[in-house]
This record gives structure tokens, sequence and C-alpha cells, in this order.
């Protein structure tokens, strides 16, 4: 890991070679590619994240770093821009993507990077006058791509997220931030006992269909669900689900992670490096000893995140997500340093949202960058505002050629 092109100061990357700055503060940004110096600066990453005031699942070390290494596309589109206070510390950081005209946007932006994968893009934000680390954090990542406005991805749609924003934007000297896309997408909350939650969240009919389907699928076979021990070997349990996730649709669409080596690197990478924090979690469900259903999740602060679930489509029939779902659930409820569970599934997905019955507001806010005139700043919502249902009737008309298509191949 090196440090490179910090603002305001030119020397090089060699003056910066500890987990702390002193008698450097500004903004920067961070190069990953350097595997000799892998050390350098994860230990004051690594304390911002068990420190920040948001919970913040795509910034923290463990998940970005192996992320950026291995997905981040070539080029300079895609930076992590890091804020040092006075004291040397890390006080705030993100990953950002450069969006121009190449993207649909006539004014550049700056853009939460989250490659392609929905948890939040929250920025990692310390304690530590937390209004003027975001400003930093903003003002710095427009001046190093060159952009009009920053647009932070699915983050908290909060007052504790909405005020530090708004708090930034004031110290910033620019206009109210923009809310875009509002949603909600379903949690978790804790703190109940599982016997409880279950009876009060599903009517007397659904309660007695989840357990004629784990009634019938023990008729068949052996049925085990596993929760993985902290200290037990990874590697199989990594393995065994993008076995099990490519064997299904996302294999045969080409979206598994085990059809990109990249993709399987970043997961076999960061799932170790939670494993050793002790912050992750991993289920699966057997049948005569052999995964049907395995979902995994990652805990930061008080919540826990759920990652990716994969299950056998031969088992369709009795719902092993569902009911993997369901033990997981029960899991995060026992759990007394959980608070809530984020599912990060797309809004209105047709099987959490009908098990987690709470939900996390979310949205995307776009705030101008220092120097951005207000009737500039004005257009580059308007064109936001315009463009996200644009691209929602073209994805949406892709699919629809795309499973023709597929259709029309079947029939041939």
């Amino acid at each position: 890991m090196a440090l490179t092109r910090p603002l305001h100061d030119e020397r090089p990357a060699s003056a910066f070679a500890d987990d702390s700055l002193p008698g450097y503060a500004g903004c920067l940004a961070l190069d990953l590619g350097e595997e000799s110096a892998m050390n350098l600066f994860a230990a004051a990453w690594r304390r911002l994240g068990s420190t920040a005031v948001l919970p913040a699942p795509m910034s923290i070390e463990e998940v970005l770093s192996p992320l950026f290494r291995h997905l981040a596309p070539p080029g300079r589109r895609v930076q992590i821009t890091a804020v040092i206070a006075e004291h040397g510390e890390l006080a705030a950081l993100a990953a950002f993507e450069r969006l121009g005209l190449a993207q649909g946007r006539p004014l550049a932006v700056s853009a939460s990077w989250m490659a392609d994968l929905p948890l939040a893009g929250t920025p990692l934000v310390g304690p530590d006058d937390p209004d003027d680390a975001l400003a930093r954090l903003i003002a710095g990542t427009t001046r190093l791509q060159g952009t009009h406005a920053v647009l932070f991805r699915l983050v908290p749609n909060d007052p504790a997220f909405g005020h530090l924003l708004s708090q930034a934007a004031r110290r910033l000297g620019v206009p109210s931030p923009v809310i875009l896309e509002p949603c909600q997408r379903a949690a978790l909350a804790t703190g109940r006992d599982f016997d409880d939650w279950f009876n009060a969240n599903f009517a007397r009919k659904r309660r007695k269909e989840f357990r004629r389907l784990a009634a019938r699928l023990a008729e068949t076979g052996k049925v085990e669900t596993v929760l993985r021990q902290r200290g037990e070997p990874l590697s199989p349990w990594i393995q065994d689900f993008l076995t099990l996730e490519s064997a299904g649709w996302k294999g045969r669409r080409g979206t598994a992670l085990a059809c990109s080596s990249d993709s399987s690197r970043f997961l076999a990478e960061s799932l170790d490096r939670l494993d050793e924090r002790g912050e992750l979690l991993f289920w699966r469900l057997t049948f005569d000893g052999r995964p049907i259903a395995m979902l995994f999740a990652m805990v930061t602060g008080t919540t826990a995140f759920l990652g990716k679930i994969a299950h056998d489509e031969a088992f369709d029939r009795y719902s092993p997500g569902v009911l993997l779902i369901l033990e997981a659930t029960r899991t995060l409820l026992a759990r007394t340093d959980i608070t809530s569970a984020d599912s990060c599934a797309v809004p209105g997905h047709p099987m959490i949202d009908n098990i987690w019955r709470d939900r996390v507001p979310l949205a995307d806010m776009l705030i101008a960058a220092p120097g951005t005139p207000p009737p500039l700043f004005a257009a580059i919502a308007a064109a936001e505002r315009i463009r996200r249902p644009l691209r929602a009737t073209a994805k949406s008309l892709y699919h629809h050629l795309r499973r023709g298509y597929r259709h029309a191949l079947d029939r041939a």
C-alpha cells in the first residue's frame, strides 16, 4: 500500500511510511497496488474502522483493500481518498469513481464506488470533529478527480447521516445536499427471542408452511444447519460456496463469483481478513453432508451485513434459502453484541422482504464541490433525476430482450 498524490504536499510517498502521519494534515489518494508495502497505513485504517461514527461496510480495510486491488478498473477513474488530521491519524476514508460523459453525465461527479456490491456507500468518518472530516473528504475528492459534486450512493437516509452531511455542506459553503431515489430494504432489529420473533412475525399458516418444508426435507435425508466456528479452516467453506453459487442461475448467466478469478480472489481475501478479526459469520444447510444452501455475513460495529446467499436449485421445492435465512436469524437474535442486521438486498426483494419485516431507509445523496456555482449544482441534480428513470427503463428493456433471445434459442 502506498500513499500517492498528497494534496498540498510534494514529499514522496516514502515520507509517509508509517501507520500515522505526523506533521502532515490534508487529503491524499491511496494506491494499494504495492504488495511489498501492504502493512503501510493498515493499522490506522483499521482503527478508523473500529471507531467510525457510522457503520461503513464498504470502506473498512478488510473489504475495500482487497476489493480495490482485485476489482478496481484500470486507470485513475477509481481511487481511495483519505483525510489525515493534524494529530496524524486518519479522520475519513472512502472510495470514489469519476463519472463523466462516458457514463452518461455531461458534468463530472465523484460517486461512491462499490464494484456492484450493494452494501452501502457510507464513508468511514472518525469521531473527532466528523463534520470537518467529511467536508475535507468531499473537497479533497472533487479536487483530486476534477469533479463538480459528490454522489454518496446507498447511504442511510436518517437523521444521523443527514445531519452529518448537512453540517459538512455548511462548512464547505455549498447548497444543502439533494436526496435522490429514497428506498427501504429489509432489515432485522435484534433484542428479541427467536420464538417470540417467529410467532409475531408470521401468521399461523405461514409458520406451519415453514415447518412443513423443513419436515419434508428431513424426511428424504439427514438435514443439518451448521454455523462455522472461528478457527475452523475457512478455505473449504469458501470453495463450497463458490461451487454452489456457480452451479445455479448465476453461473449460467456468468455473474457467479467463480466466473471471475479476480472476484474469487477478492472474496477469499476479504473473508479471511474479516475472520481474523472475528467479524465473519458463515452458515450452511447440509443434506446428507453436502451443502444445499450457504450464506455469509460481516459484522461491523453492532450491525451485521448479509453477504451473498447460494442454494442448490435441485432442492427448490423445499426453499432451502428461506430455511437457512430463518436459522441465520436465530443466530443473529441470540447475539447480544449485534443490535441490527441489514439484508443488503435490493429493495422489494421477494424473499427477504417477506421474512425480515424491519426496514433500513437508504438514498443516494448529492452534494456540491466547493466552488461549484449553485445553478450548476441544480443542473447536476436535475440531470440525475432525469437519467434515473431512463436508466431503469433501459435496464428493464435489456433484460426483457435478453430473456426473449434465450427463449428463442431454447426453442431452436
